[in-house]
């Protein structure tokens, strides 16, 4: 009986001969060579045993994925949804705009580098505001982030005295908040993470480079932890292409380096990028950092480091951005 290919295999079958290995001729069909019981078949269970694992919790599904849970019939699964995460910036300085007239104000320039890392992360952004510096105002956008989003970022607002605006504002909405503030991390010490009615907020500094610190050190694991699993992420073996030394007020902190990862021969090297904490070419610059723990003060050139890479930071639609 002719089949085709991956046909169930009619009853009483136990062999398959492909098409150039026969002949039909008066109605017969001749044989070109010796046919073995099994020969050209794919049993029941050869490729997925009863009771086998196709898709693990917490792992991303992938399209090859996608292909075996259909061939299985399985047509739904519980996810995760993705992360809802809330940008609140905040400063009277700031606009939401190109057209920047007025000399006192200055265009919200790093709202947009988060919600980009958020979107490549797999979460999305709930809602994206500017607020100026007052504690009412202050107060009703993070209550409305609150009800809307899972993870909240506040940008700015947080420093000592009267220019703590953030840490303010959660213990007004909140007397139950918990609030760890100031971190021992260089750039961004003035960062925070807090727990309002169950729900995580983190304090980014208003300069780029202490911003951006927080959000790796603070707000990536919260995200990943929310899609994929606490260990997502890729690292990178390099050689250093020059030597580096911490900031000597803050050599005992945790620093996070930023660097340049560029192919030379077989490998990588990663030339470090620094700059004052308010340049973001810093960060153009880069598209990998390096946790350095507090005990390290100095890395040696030629040092092998391990290089974190970031989705939409060292690699956009796949394409990973080395020189």
């Amino acid at each position: 009986m002719g089949i085709v290919t991956g046909e169930e295999l009619p009853v009483g079958a136990d062999a398959v001969v492909p098409v150039e290995d026969a002949k039909s001729a008066g109605g017969k069909v001749v044989f070109l060579k010796e046919v073995q019981k099994g020969e050209f078949c794919f049993p029941i269970g050869v490729d997925v045993k009863k009771g086998t694992v196709v898709v693990h919790a917490r792992a991303a599904i992938r399209a090859q994925d996608i292909g075996i849970l259909a061939l299985l019939g399985i047509r739904k699964l519980r996810v995760f949804a993705r992360p809802r995460v809330a940008i609140i910036a905040t400063g009277n300085e700031l606009v939401d705009s190109f057209d920047v007239s007025d000399p006192r104000k200055v265009r919200e320039s790093h709202s947009p580098i988060f919600e980009n890392l958020i979107r490549e992360l797999g979460g999305v952004t709930s809602s994206r505001e500017i607020v100026r510096d007052d504690l009412d105002l202050m107060s009703d956008a993070v209550e409305r982030a609150l009800g809307s989003s899972d993870i909240v970022l506040t940008l700015g607002g947080t420093s000592l005295g009267e220019a703590d605006l953030v840490e303010q504002t959660l213990r007004r909405i909140s007397k139950k908040s918990r609030i760890i503030h100031g971190i021992k991390m260089d750039r961004g010490r003035v960062a925070g993470v807090a727990a309002v009615r169950g729900k995580p907020v983190v304090m980014l500094p208003g300069p780029v480079q202490g911003a951006m610190n927080a959000f790796l050190l603070l707000a990536l694991p919260l995200i990943l932890r929310m899609t994929s699993g606490p260990n997502s992420g890729a690292f990178i073996t390099a050689r250093l292409a020059a030597g580096w030394k911490a900031r000597k007020k803050f050599q005992y902190f945790t620093k996070v380096l930023y660097v340049r990862l560029e192919r030379k021969g077989d490998g990588l090297i990663a030339r470090p990028i620094v700059g004052d904490t308010e340049s973001i070419s810093v960060l153009t610059h880069s598209n990998g950092f390096v946790v350095v723990p507090e005990r390290v003060r100095e890395l040696q050139a030629g040092e092998e480091v391990s290089v974190r890479l970031l989705p939409g930071f060292s690699y956009v639609g796949g394409q990973f951005l080395a020189g």
